[in-house]
């Protein structure tokens, strides 16, 4: 072949190329500000909570109950960005949440500050901080 009919095929290669690269590179980027999107949305749900929990004044049982439901649709919508791996850590996150010492929180009072020792209260108000600030995190790393 001469270089007069190459140099034209390498260019529709090229250029072919370059198209299939610009496809996969906007795709790339719409699916994470997807992930970027969400992640925010996550983490305002969860961002007031965090300021109430730290109102020594209110029983974060009182209102983490109410906001159950709420907090459960976020995780479900978030999760599915995650993948696999992160998807799988993230739900036992929230199991830990929901579930404090396998007792399902809304049958129990593991983050009730009524009642019990100041110890006790501080223990709970810290137990439910921890493990908010563990769900926010994976909407850090998204």
């Amino acid at each position: 072949m001469e270089i007069a009919t190459i140099a034209p095929l390498i260019a529709i290669v090229a250029g072919l190329f370059g198209i299939l690269a610009k496809y996969r590179l906007d795709i790339w980027r719409d699916k994470r500000n997807e992930r970027i999107q969400a992640a925010a949305k996550f983490r305002s749900v969860f961002s007031d909570v965090l300021i109430q929990i730290h109102n020594e004044t209110i029983d974060p049982q009182s209102f983490l109950v109410e906001l159950f439901v709420e907090h459960g649709i976020a995780v479900k919508e978030f999760a599915g960005y995650l993948g696999d791996f992160k998807g799988k850590r993230f739900l036992k996150a929230w199991q830990e949440y929901q579930c404090h010492d396998g007792v399902d929180f809304r049958l129990s009072v593991p983050y009730t500050t009524i009642g019990g020792s100041i110890e006790q209260k501080r223990e709970n108000r810290e137990k439910a901080i921890a493990v908010i600030h563990k769900l926010i995190s994976y909407a850090d790393q998204a």
